[in-house]
């Protein structure tokens, strides 16, 4: 079984997975860039990722407006070759560009350019496949171990990111006693995601700071405001106590129920609420992830429609659920004209929001995804 990298880029950071080894013993590890797992998308000389980002923050004092000014073109030749540089270090590879020997999957979303798989050849990557970030919860859904629901069961899946948040629903059928999640409709997309929810949080942490903060601490700081998510599960305020805390006027509290009233936060998930609402009102099961899943406010609103899954690492969602693409993809299908559901393949362009598969016979795949046609390397 060849290797496989997932690469999940979002406006800001980007998460890379690779995972090694066949089902039922395959390893999965986030790469990150040697300092952070989510890799700030920056680039300036020969640096990359979080070096690169902490030298366009060096010098001067941390304003708010600074939060997002190190960012470079992810989809670059420039930061998609770091992206190359740096899995081939973690391969073990020597060489200016050398043969990777994995399969690359790139997670593609709205905003996304039309030649993602050319960029990714130019860069050094070979001919990528690419899906769309709906598809890839669901892997990662089904890597986990989640429990398919039964026979004509509807899973709808709400992926948010950093700028925007898009839903599918799907149907559970059987064909040949296999269970598959054949997708039901084009993904619903909303233009807004949970990246300003980080933000939020960081420019009240800078509110409160006096004007010799030094920049290069930004980076930090956008870290802690989202780790700080995962802590608003609790009813009672969370105090920060992240950087840059022993330089606040004030204590600072955050309380789940307050940020979710303020318009950042409310405008987005009433709007996900509402798609969700449309596309699979009888859902029996939604699937929640994205960086937005790691904040409570989508959790609580879906909860309302049906039980919601969400991964231990929601933020590594689509990466990872990249990496398994090749080994769950015949688990999915697409609708067919007919109403039977038709079989899964690759889809190298799926198109900027719809992230279903192309229906292609099994002879047509490559080499890496072959193995995976056969009901016992389902698992």
């Amino acid at each position: 079984m060849t290797d496989v990298l997932g690469i999940d880029i979002q406006y800001t950071r980007s998460v890379l997975a690779l995972r090694e080894g066949r089902p039922g013993a395959a390893r999965l590890s986030l790469l990150g860039d040697g300092r952070r797992t989510l890799i700030p998308n920056a680039r300036t000389g020969d640096a990359w990722g979080s070096a690169a980002a902490e030298q366009l923050l060096r010098d001067g004092p941390a304003t708010a407006e600074q939060l997002a000014d190190w960012r470079s073109d992810p989809w670059s030749e420039g930061f998609l070759r770091g992206v190359h540089r740096r899995t081939a270090r973690y391969l073990g590879l020597a060489g200016t560009t050398p043969t990777l020997g994995c399969h690359t999957v790139v997670c593609t979303a709205p905003g996304a350019p039309a030649d993602v798989e050319q960029r990714c050849e130019k860069s050094g990557f070979g001919r990528p496949s690419r899906i769309g970030a709906t598809d890839a919860l669901v892997c990662r859904w089904l890597a986990e171990g989640g429990a398919v629901p039964p026979e004509r069961a509807t899973v709808l899946a709400v992926v948010c990111g950093e700028q925007w948040t898009v839903l599918a629903p799907y149907q559970v059928v059987h064909v040949d006693g296999q269970p598959l999640l054949d997708r039901r409709a084009a993904d619903a997309v909303h233009g807004a995601g949970a990246g300003p929810w980080t933000d939020l949080v960081a420019r009240e942490v800078l509110a409160r700071c006096d004007e010799s903060t030094p920049a290069r601490d930004l980076l930090a700081l956008l870290d802690a405001a989202l780790e700080c998510a995962g802590l608003l599960d609790a009813e009672a305020a969370v105090p920060w106590h992240g950087p840059l805390a022993d330089r606040l006027f004030t204590p600072l509290a955050l309380h789940r129920d307050e940020l979710a009233g303020r318009p950042e936060v409310a405008g987005t998930v009433g709007e996900a609420h509402a798609l969700a609402q449309g596309a699979a009102p009888d859902a029996e099961l939604v699937l929640l992830g994205g960086v937005g899943g790691v904040w409570p406010f989508l959790r609580d609103a879906l909860t309302t429609l049906a039980p919601v899954w969400r991964s231990p690492a929601p933020a590594a969602d689509l990466a990872a659920g990249a990496a398994y693409w090749p080994e769950f993809r015949v688990r999915l299908s697409a609708p067919a004209h007919d109403g039977a559901p038709a079989p899964a393949t690759t889809s190298t362009d799926p198109g900027p929001t719809d992230g279903a598969t192309a229906s292609a016979g099994l002879d047509h795949l490559p080499p890496w995804e072959r193995w995976t046609s056969t009901p016992e390397s389902w698992g």
